[in-house]
């Protein structure tokens, strides 16, 4: 028998839930996707929903990259409170 889908509801609290716990400094793709479990393509699908329902910051931060040159990378947050 299939999964049952996993519904918006249910994936925009599980990304607010990890987000909060990230804290202010946010959470790259890569980061959340990795948290998740999920592709690049659905952790942006999911991205785009919150960012539609007024829930996301996006902003930028430095990340030392392999080389061990700083990069600037964008970084997601949860909107405090209701929007």
């Amino acid at each position: 028998m299939p999964a049952k889908p996993i519904e918006r509801s249910e994936w925009q609290a599980e990304i607010e839930r990890i987000m909060v716990k990230a804290g202010d400094d946010g959470l790259t793709t890569k980061e959340l996707q990795n948290l998740l479990g999920v592709s690049n393509r659905t952790c942006l699908i999911r991205l785009q929903e919150l960012n539609s329902a007024g829930r996301l910051i996006a902003g930028r931060r430095q990340k030392q990259a392999i080389d061990g040159t700083m990069r600037t990378v964008a970084v997601y947050r949860i909107k405090r409170g209701k929007p």
